[in-house]
């Protein structure tokens, strides 16, 4: 066996990629070999592609919000949101597995997910055409936030009591309208090892729209097929570093767990959300308690 390679059966998967290892095809997961530098060569080649592949759909679909959104029609900026969420995650070699109750892609749901990634939204988007909820520094980010805002972001200013009000009467409106709405009840995101706890004031718009709610269970799975936290965004990580860190990996599978849906007839919004965190949990096979492990991260 040469220096390069060697047989560490219990390390962690997540630890060994963060040291520049890969598994060796055909080892079961036991052989772990650093990659050739002409190998290496080739990934960071991928890598800058996939990067400048980016930086070009972002440029397009900023033209296209800026100069062509706001004359879509409702029917059409839907469409136009699937497509690109489609064309972005696959320029990150980002492929969407979906499974369980998925619903019509324009149903009058209120879509609910655990949040880990800046890519939740936009997995998302490549099977429901929901308007999702945002805080409103979104709004100021050069190019994201003019993205977000003409295809229909709903913004909240966070900690705010009456802003949070507003949103809650906007998304309640767009659901009576039938038009699905969505969002991340833990208010920020985490590093997936668990659910936390879901702020109940989003399930109010279900109450007063008499919508159902459908909990959606997001996890990310490296190229070998085991749960990755590649796409994490926590903490302080700028999203060019979480940008880095998921360009590591050769392609990243996000898996949406549709849960069944859930009738919003005759339950309060804290009955609502204590319902949707258990499905969630336990598709996760987090069981039902709330992820208290680790502090509250800024939101995505």
């Amino acid at each position: 066996m040469s220096t390069d390679s060697f047989v560490l059966p219990d390390a962690g998967a997540a630890a060994l990629r963060g040291l520049g290892l890969r598994p060796t095809v055909g080892a079961g997961g036991g052989l772990w070999r650093r990659p050739h530098r002409r190998a290496r060569g080739r990934h960071a080649w991928g890598r800058g592609v996939r990067f400048v592949g980016l930086l070009v759909v972002l440029a397009r679909l900023w033209f296209v919000a800026l100069f062509t959104a706001p004359r879509l029609t409702r029917l059409q900026r839907s469409h136009a949101v699937r497509r690109w969420a489609r064309q972005l995650l696959h320029t990150l070699c980002v492929e969407v597995r979906t499974r369980g109750h998925v619903p019509a892609s324009d149903a009058p749901l209120l879509v609910v997910a655990n949040h880990t990634s800046w890519l939740d939204s936009y997995a998302l988007n490549t099977v429901s055409t929901a308007r999702f909820v945002a805080k409103s520094e979104v709004r100021g980010w050069p190019i994201i936030g003019t993205i977000a805002e003409r295809f229909g972001a709903i913004f909240i200013k966070r900690g705010c009591p009456r802003g949070a009000a507003r949103t809650v009467a906007v998304l309640a409106q767009a659901l009576i309208d039938a038009e699905p709405v969505g969002g991340f009840p833990e208010g920020t995101t985490s590093e997936g090892r668990g659910v936390l706890r879901f702020y109940p004031a989003m399930f109010q718009a279900a109450v007063l729209s008499g919508a159902r709610v459908q909990p959606v269970a997001i996890r990310y799975r490296a190229a070998d097929g085991a749960p990755t936290d590649a796409a994490a965004y926590v903490g302080d990580m700028t999203v060019f570093e979480s940008l880095r860190r998921m360009l590591r990996e050769p392609r990243l599978t996000a898996e949406l767990i549709f849960c069944a849906p859930l009738d919003s007839t005759g339950r309060t919004r804290r009955e609502l959300a204590a319902l949707a965190h258990a499905a969630i949990a336990a598709a996760l096979g987090f069981g039902d308690d709330v992820d208290r492990s680790s502090p509250l991260r800024r939101a995505a």
